[in-house]
């Protein structure tokens, strides 16, 4: 012991956490963690470009081809939970670009998005038609479509009649200025998704097309209630 009061190291005893002459199991010369194949043998898998955001995943042996299938190896960690995020960061993505062309479209007219789609619907439909009906159309309640109707109605935008059999029921149709409106706006909306899509090939959008379709098949399946016995 010094005459300070510090403990001087006795020849021969380690301090705590040190080793001496050696350096701790897993670190490299410049301090930095070793590559963990580096210590272990093991060989990294072949990696593959994974979408827009530069993510890579691990290549997998042949199998089903199931996304689902991806196992990805101890040392890449979540590699399936990586990729599922980009492509929910993509679809996300994806939807926000659509909406906001569409409403950069519509605002202009001092139309709501609401608003257009269920002018759309009816331009569409070419036809009469329920408020029921267009709920069923639109990922819209029941009451936010009345209130909508009554929007559009007090700008000449829609029409309503109830009928001589049953004046409890409405019919809407679109009004000649209304009909005009959408019909013009629906023009602009296909020049700017020219301009999203600007790129993609019509092989690629059946592509897409199809794994979307896919993908709503399953969600509508996942909607459907069990049936009993079924884990």
């Amino acid at each position: 012991m010094h005459e300070d009061g510090r403990i001087c190291a006795e020849p021969g005893i380690e301090r705590p956490g040190r080793v001496q002459g050696k350096r701790r199991r897993g670190y490299g010369r410049a301090g930095g963690r070793t590559d963990r194949r580096q210590r272990t043998g093991q060989r990294q898998p072949a990696m593959i470009y994974s979408g827009a955001r530069g993510l890579s995943r691990p290549n997998t042996k042949e199998g089903t081809g199931n996304v689902a299938d991806l196992t990805p190896p101890d040392d890449l960690h979540h590699g399936t939970e990586i990729l599922f995020r980009e492509w929910q960061g993509s679809v996300a993505d994806l939807v926000n670009a659509v909406e906001k062309g569409l409403a950069e479209e519509v605002a202009p007219h001092g139309l709501a998005l609401q608003e257009f789609n269920l002018l759309r619907a009816c331009y569409e439909l070419a036809r009469e038609c329920t408020a029921t009906e267009l709920a069923r159309l639109l990922p819209v309640d029941p009451a936010r479509i009345s209130r909508i109707v009554n929007t559009l109605v007090d700008n000449g935008l829609l029409r309503r009649r109830r009928t001589r059999e049953d004046r409890r029921v409405v019919m809407l149709r679109l009004s000649e200025e209304g009909r005009e409106l959408t019909s013009r706006i629906l023009r602009d909306i296909r020049r700017y998704d020219a301009k999203l899509t600007e790129g993609v090939g019509a092989d690629e959008m059946q592509v897409f097309l199809s794994v979307t379709a896919k993908i709503i098949a399953n969600h509508a399946a996942m909607q459907q209630p069990e049936s009993p016995g079924t884990a």
